[in-house]
């Protein structure tokens, strides 16, 4: 039997992955947020809260994360702390 997502990720809190954040908790589910710049107060005051790239293994299998992060070159910011 296929099992819900209830909680997910959004890595990239921008314009786009934000709007899917505040979408995603209107409508129910528990959103974990990874960016550069760290989560928005707008977002953290809405329920997402915060993560890092090694927290992702603690979200509940089947584990499911967005990437909205802009084309070009890698920024390692978020992945070397």
């Amino acid at each position: 039997m296929a099992q819900s997502v209830q909680r997910f990720a959004i890595v990239g809190l921008g314009k786009m992955g934000g709007n899917l954040a505040l979408n995603a908790l209107r409508a129910g589910f528990e959103i974990v947020g990874i960016d550069p710049k760290g989560v928005p107060e707008d977002l953290a005051r809405s329920g997402v809260r915060s993560a890092t790239l090694a927290d992702l293994k603690s979200l509940a299998r089947p584990r499911f994360v967005m990437l909205y992060v802009p084309a070009g070159p890698l920024l390692t910011a978020c992945c070397t702390s």
